[in-house]
């Protein structure tokens, strides 16, 4: 950055590495700055004013500059939602156990009243609820929506 440089309506007048600062003027080109606009200051840097009923000296015109940028990103192909398959089972040889013959005792069988037994409707099984998505962009939007009304609430009682 040097001296004398101009970018659009702005001109470098100095620039102060020990401070870090650049200042600039605009001696040619004047600005009217008016309630509610949005004016191009010099390249992407803009002067938005407030849209204020009451412009005096105890009230003056409220602005801010900001710089107007687009953010991009390479867009991701939807991945297919991955499908578990089913995993074959390899067939394991089982060894046949030997039985060995066990002394079985005689059991006295006692009389068992029967009692009729109501039959229970079969209990239906749940039905398993699909897996939902890791939370993502959603919560950015929500966000973003919940703090702009937020300003504009809090910029209307001003």
């Amino acid at each position: 950055m040097e001296e004398d440089t101009e970018y659009d309506k702005m001109t470098i007048q100095s620039v102060d590495a020990g401070t870090m600062s650049i200042m600039m003027n605009n001696e040619d080109n004047k600005i009217t700055l008016s309630k509610n606009k949005d004016q191009l200051l010099m390249q992407n840097i803009r002067i938005k004013t407030a849209d204020q009923d009451v412009i005096n000296n105890e009230n003056p015109l409220r602005f801010y500059i900001y710089e107007e940028a687009v953010i991009e990103a390479e867009e991701e192909e939807a991945a297919p939602a991955p499908v578990e398959a089913p995993v074959a089972e390899e067939p394991v040889a089982e060894e046949p156990v030997a039985e060995e013959p066990v002394a079985e005792e005689p059991v006295a069988e006692e009389p068992v009243a029967e009692e009729p037994v109501a039959e229970e409707p079969a209990a239906e099984e749940p039905v398993a609820e699909e897996e939902k998505g890791i939370p993502g962009f959603e919560a950015v939007f929500a966000l973003t929506g919940l703090l702009a009304v937020s300003y504009l609430v809090l910029r209307k009682r001003e």
